[in-house]
């Protein structure tokens, strides 16, 4: 590293990658410049062709097309939307990205390190960009803002698609107008059912996403393995839209439920692949294996959607479980043997959460009464409702002191 990095040397660079959890973001030299059919590389001379296009002669007229626009010293990646356009689609492209670049350079001659020279585009003209092909029948926005925006830069990249965008003037929220909202609200939850009754769990760490798939309450009125099997199939484009809903990323583990017949694991493994394949995010998916399991990989750039529109549990810390009421009970319990073993004779004061000082005085058990018996001292409950199933304190009645940390292991 130090033959090719010196202190003080400035570079530019770009974020490829966003940090996610406790991993900062990604940075590479190569820089790229993403347009609506191309991607525009600096200093670089090769001609790739998104391997999505999957007709030689379409590449070959694709690259030959590019030769002729691509500029000296630029490198370029034809992508899959490009398929079927002609010439001036990629002159209108490169001519937009090559501007953009120019401006790039002269910010960077002038800048001074640390210092941002491009940020990517908002994300409506990225979704035109990214997005909008012509196999979406219609976009709706219900700004006239962003209408305006929208249009705007589709005059400049396709100017076809303009009739394919509306502007949304109803009276209820565009969201609950087309049912998204609730498909929205179940990308919360860690169970989502299938319409035959089966169900699936997803379960995301900072590692690795697992994706169990359970047959619930569906039950074939045939052999139990035509149950797996249907249950399976289904669980197989459920867990692939999930996938694409939330931006899960990273190493996927999905569990199908385990099938004898070989014929039934393929045909599983081929409705997931199938399910996939229009997946804009580079996938690897490995075949699935005697027990059910298929692991993968899927391109990760930045949070899943689920990390970005939540935080994690203050009650939990996002761990998912809290300690039991009787486990809180057993360690309030000790809690009391080591202060009685320092102090002896007291009077205190227990705040905690009603569930636990309900337990705590419950006549039947009476904790407290042989805790008070045993070591000599007196408790006072209180209960706080603010207070999580995990947190308690005790005062010193005497001196009106909060001693909980005092005696905390």
């Amino acid at each position: 590293m130090a033959d090719v990095l010196k202190k003080n040397q400035e570079l530019l660079v770009q974020v490829i990658k966003e940090p996610i959890a406790n991993k900062g973001s990604r940075v590479t030299t190569e820089i790229s410049l993403p347009g609506r059919y191309i991607v525009l590389i600096p200093g670089a001379r090769h001609i790739g062709v998104s391997r999505k296009i999957s007709s030689w002669a379409e590449k070959k007229r694709l690259r030959k097309i590019a030769a002729e626009f691509l500029p000296e010293n630029f490198g370029m990646i034809i992508r899959t939307v490009a398929e079927g356009k002609d010439r001036k689609d990629f002159a209108a492209d490169i001519k937009l990205l090559t501007k953009l670049w120019k401006k790039m350079k002269k910010r960077v001659d002038s800048a001074k390190a640390p210092s941002l020279v491009h940020k990517d585009i908002e994300m409506t003209t990225g979704i035109i960009r990214d997005l909008f092909t012509p196999d979406v029948n219609k976009v709706v926005i219900d700004s006239k803002k962003e209408y305006k925006k929208f249009l705007s830069y589709l005059r400049e990249v396709a100017p076809q698609l303009k009739k394919q965008v509306e502007l949304y003037t109803g009276d209820k929220p565009l969201f609950d107008n087309y049912n998204i909202e609730p498909e929205i609200e179940k990308m919360f939850t860690r169970k989502g059912w299938l319409k035959r009754g089966g169900y699936i769990v997803i379960d995301q760490t900072e590692a690795l996403v697992t994706i169990d798939v359970n047959t619930g309450r569906f039950r074939s009125r045939s052999k139990v393995e035509n149950t797996i099997f249907e249950t399976n199939m289904e669980a197989a484009r459920e867990v692939a839209r999930q996938i694409r809903l939330r931006d899960i990323g990273g190493i996927i583990i999905i569990d199908f439920i385990d099938m004898e017949k070989k014929e039934h694991r393929r045909r599983v493994f081929e409705e997931f692949k199938n399910a996939l394949k229009n997946d804009r995010s580079q996938t690897y998916i490995s075949s699935i294996s005697d027990l059910g399991l298929i692991e993968m990989t899927r391109q990760r750039i930045r949070p899943s959607l689920v990390q970005a529109l939540s935080d994690p549990c203050p009650v939990c810390s996002g761990v998912g479980q809290v300690l039991s009421k009787h486990t809180m009970a057993v360690k309030i319990e000790r809690w009391f043997k080591r202060a009685s073993a320092n102090k002896g004779k007291a009077h205190y004061q227990l705040v905690a959460s009603p569930q636990i000082i309900e337990l705590l005085s419950d006549s039947s058990s009476s904790r407290i009464e042989k805790l008070e018996h045993r070591h000599n001292i007196t408790i006072d409950l209180i209960r706080d409702t603010a207070l999580h199933p995990e947190e308690f304190h005790v005062i010193d009645a005497e001196k009106e002191k909060d001693i909980t940390e005092e005696y905390r292991i």
